[in-house]
């Protein structure tokens, strides 16, 4: 390597200490020589002890259980899941195991075997498919669902829920049914689940929330003339409000005699009741027949007895008693009362009474004003108080009864009152906007005076189609 001196700059060699021109000293370069570092050689690995080796197996274990633990909870918790537990038991008849798969609310009164068979009946499919769209909408976005039978009736809410406060799950809670109850007759007992109920005529009672199905319920009097007690079958459907319409009479026979005073023998034993004491007789059930006829001592003493007519329920039976001597004086008295009374009364007349009574009861319901029909009742009668307890407790909320079909179909005309049945076609609209049609067959027992004025002593409703 050239080099060049410091003092006059003259080329000199590398290994020169000084300068052939000027003599001047140079200094030098020391090489500077790298030793070689040992190399350590590596030293041996300590082998794991045994506690990090199970250590590190339990984690690695707990690592595979957490993530399978985590997919089997998922699997476990998707809606199919629920949705398919629940319809497979309940499509298999397993009672216990559906019902344990929902909810159902507090104070909800239930037959679990009513409601498993209400629910299959339906299309399978079609149920299964509302069930699943429902489930997946509610995971998707957590809005509650509705589910309805096929028939309309919501069925089930389904909503979101957590499991150990991560994984959504649905939940199906059923939807009951509330229940009113009407009927046509005073006095008897009625019985749907655990509910025990007085029946009363003109009004509704709240029986509570059902879930829906057709229930064993019964029907009982304590009149002890026939059967005391009937069971019948009670369907709760169709709507998530209903009234629960039971036809009493219908399990009755209703008896008339020309002698109110007469004794009411059923089978050939006597009840020691008059016709004017109870002229309903039942419980009677269905294919069941009694056999009736009433029997009087007149003044003469001597027994007379009505013809034995056999009935069965719903029936309207006359019982008339015709004196064994034609020249006595009752007789002779009734012959004179129809010839008063046949003169001022006929069928025309009854026929327009029933309609004037139709239309002015039409403005009282709906003015919930009793006066409009006060003049057509007769003091003291049934048919007076019933209408005024009706009429009294209607309420404040709003309906609207619409008359469509009055039309008088029999017209019996007797010595001091008569009978006319009419057939009466009317809509009613609830407080709702929800209108029912009614078609009814009624009876009106009319009481005519000796100059033939007309007064409505009782009403029976004899039969209700309810659309």
């Amino acid at each position: 390597m050239n080099r060049f001196c410091s003092e006059c700059g003259q080329k000199i060699e590398s290994e020169q200490l000084f300068c052939p021109e000027c003599g001047a000293p140079q200094q030098t370069i020391k090489k500077e020589t790298t030793q070689p570092q040992p190399v350590n050689p590596p030293s041996a690995r300590k082998p794991l002890s045994f506690k990090k080796k199970l250590s590190f197996t339990l984690i690695a274990v707990l690592m595979v259980g957490l993530v399978g633990g985590h997919q089997l909870i998922k699997a476990n918790t998707s809606p199919e899941q629920k949705v398919d537990a629940f319809l497979q038991a309940l499509y298999a008849g397993d009672t216990d195991a559906a019902m344990a798969e929902i909810t159902i609310p507090d104070n909800v009164r239930k037959d679990e075997e009513a409601y498993q068979e209400f629910l299959v009946e339906q299309d399978p499919d079609g149920f299964k498919n509302r069930m699943y769209e429902a489930a997946h909408g509610v995971v998707d976005d957590g809005i509650t669902r509705i589910v309805s039978h096929e028939d309309g009736l919501e069925l089930f809410r389904i909503k979101e829920g957590k499991f150990i406060g991560m994984y959504p799950v649905i939940q199906i809670e059923a939807m009951p049914v509330d229940v009113q109850f009407a009927t046509d007759v005073e006095g008897a007992q009625f019985e749907l689940a655990d509910t025990v109920t007085e029946t009363r005529t003109g009004d509704t009672e709240e029986l509570g929330a059902f879930l829906p199905g057709t229930y064993d319920c019964r029907v009982s009097m304590e009149n002890g003339i026939v059967e005391k007690a009937l069971d019948l079958e009670c369907e709760i459907s169709g709507s998530n409000e209903m009234v629960l319409e039971v036809s009493i009479l219908d399990l009755m026979v209703e008896i008339w005699t020309n002698h109110e005073n007469a004794i009411i023998y059923v089978n050939g034993e006597s009840t020691e009741k008059t016709v004017k004491e109870n002229n309903l007789l039942g419980l009677i059930g269905e294919g069941q027949t009694v056999d009736l006829f009433v029997e009087r001592t007149n003044e003469n003493g001597e027994l007379e007895t009505s013809e034995v007519i056999t009935a069965d329920s719903g029936s309207y039976v006359e019982l008339p008693i015709y004196s064994a001597d034609p020249n006595e004086e009752e007789d002779s008295s009734i012959a004179d009362d129809e010839e008063k009374t046949s003169a001022a009364v006929n069928e025309d007349t009854l026929a327009a009474f029933i309609a004037d009574f139709r239309a002015a009861y039409e403005n009282a319901l709906n003015q919930k004003d009793f006066s409009y029909v006060a003049g057509f009742l007769e003091e003291g009668s049934i048919a007076r108080d019933e209408l005024v307890d009706f009429i009294d407790e209607i309420g404040n909320d709003y309906y609207l009864y619409e008359f469509l079909v009055d039309e008088a179909v029999d017209i019996e005309i007797l010595d001091e009152k008569a009978y006319v049945t009419t057939y009466e076609e009317f809509n009613f609209t609830n407080h709702l906007d929800a209108v029912t049609t009614y078609n009814r067959s009624k009876r009106y027992e009319i009481q005519l005076s000796s100059d033939g004025t007309p007064q409505i002593s009782r009403i029976d409703i004899m039969d209700t189609v309810r659309d």
